[in-house]
């Protein structure tokens, strides 16, 4: 949302209506307010979150749409929108505001969530087994009503497109935008083209907030069936889970012989730079990996699964290597590192892929180009360099 809104800011006005989960952070909202013209924040408590998805248990509508529903949000939307151009919804969670405005309205999904509760279903287990199957079918045909209803609609790879597009008959399809990676990330890696690279350490990470199931299962995947193999033959392989909110299921792994588990790190980043190798052995998710495009960006070696490199226009043994199954994921773990030439190959091809196809300069063309269109559709006698959007995160 904050670069698709640097984006934006460049040739437009943009505003921010936010609902916030209990109270924001004072400086969370100044470092908003720096980037939008104006913020308007509402504030619940989680419980109150919880409390809008029950009344969703009976409606034909996704539980989703719902949880971040309230009416006093919608009030503000109803009164203030007749005063913009346009109006942006970033998530299909926020789209249920806009649906009956009467400006132009533009959601962008980032990933097909259909699609990610229509895989986790079949891993979950309990209570979210249940949400998920109840709200996978739901949300894919809320999905598809969006994209009929509103001006235009974005979706970060071709897969999710497909996924939410095949077997019907739409007018319309969304255009895909992928994700950026900062600026400030691809300097980094430019002045530190040296990590554990250059010393003989055999440290495998893998980055990712812990309690979010897919997550969760490829790092307990990974451990599970992958590290075994890898500490055959790499005695002094350590593998490092690092992100925030890890499950008592991910904790229990750091008692294992080789394995660390972090929890929440100021920077994460610095894990990045000091691995041998990242791992992404996804088997569950929707939309592109950033944790993927991060590592690349930083000249890493990445090992992924043919799900994990789905919207990355990376190609397998030049700038990635990817694999499905446990014996393959260990064989070319193993294979990096036991090779540093290869992992500072690889590195370089992967930093290259980043730098020529996922800067925000480059996602910025079609972006803009895209919010022009919609606006000149809607009043093609005026200009389109000083519209204000609303963006509803």
């Amino acid at each position: 949302m904050y670069n698709t809104a640097k984006i934006l800011s460049k040739r437009h006005t943009v505003d921010l209506v936010v609902v916030n989960e209990d109270e924001e952070q004072p400086e969370h909202i100044q470092a908003l307010q720096n980037q939008f013209n104006d913020v308007v924040s509402f504030n619940y408590p989680k419980s109150r979150f919880y409390l809008n998805t029950v009344s969703g248990l009976v409606s034909e509508k996704p539980l989703q749409s719902f949880y971040y529903h309230f009416d006093r949000v919608q009030e503000w939307v109803d009164d203030h929108s007749a005063t913009y151009d346009m109006v942006y919804c970033n998530h299909v969670r926020t789209a249920e505001y806009a649906r009956d405005l009467d400006v132009p309205v533009v959601v962008d999904f980032v990933d097909a969530i259909s699609r990610n509760y229509a895989e986790a279903k079949d891993g979950a287990s309990g209570v979210w087994k249940w949400l998920y199957s109840i709200d996978s079918d739901r949300l894919l045909e809320y999905e598809r009503t969006l994209i009929e209803e509103v001006d235009r609609s974005f979706i970060i790879s071709a897969e999710d497109r497909e996924y939410i597009t095949e077997d019907v008959a739409l007018d319309d399809t969304p255009v895909v935008v992928p994700n950026g990676v900062r600026e400030k990330l691809l300097d980094s890696a430019k002045a530190k083209r040296t990590d554990a690279n250059d010393d003989e350490s055999q440290s495998i990470v893998f980055l990712g907030k812990m309690d979010y199931f897919p997550n969760e299962d490829a790092a307990t995947f990974f451990a599970n069936k992958v590290f075994p193999k890898i500490r055959k033959q790499c005695p002094d392989a350590v593998f490092e889970i690092v992100g925030m909110n890890p499950t008592e299921e991910v904790q229990s792994l750091g008692e294992r012989s080789g394995i660390r588990v972090t929890g929440f790190v100021e920077e994460p980043m610095e894990y990045l730079n000091q691995a041998s190798v990242v791992v992404a052995p996804m088997r569950f998710g929707a939309g592109v990996q950033n944790k993927i495009l991060e590592a690349m960006a930083l000249s890493k070696p990445v090992i992924t699964t043919s799900l994990g490199l789905e919207g990355i226009d990376a190609t397998d043994s030049v700038d990635i290597k990817v694999a499905d199954d446990p014996g393959g994921l260990a064989e070319k773990t193993v294979e990096l590192l036991n090779n540093r030439q290869q992992r500072t190959a690889i590195g370089n091809e992967a930093r290259r892929c980043i730098v020529e196809n996922y800067r925000w300069d480059v996602v910025e063309r079609t972006l803009l180009e895209e919010i022009d269109e919609v606006l000149a559709e809607a009043d093609p006698s005026s200009g389109v360099r000083e519209r204000a959007i609303p963006q509803y995160a």
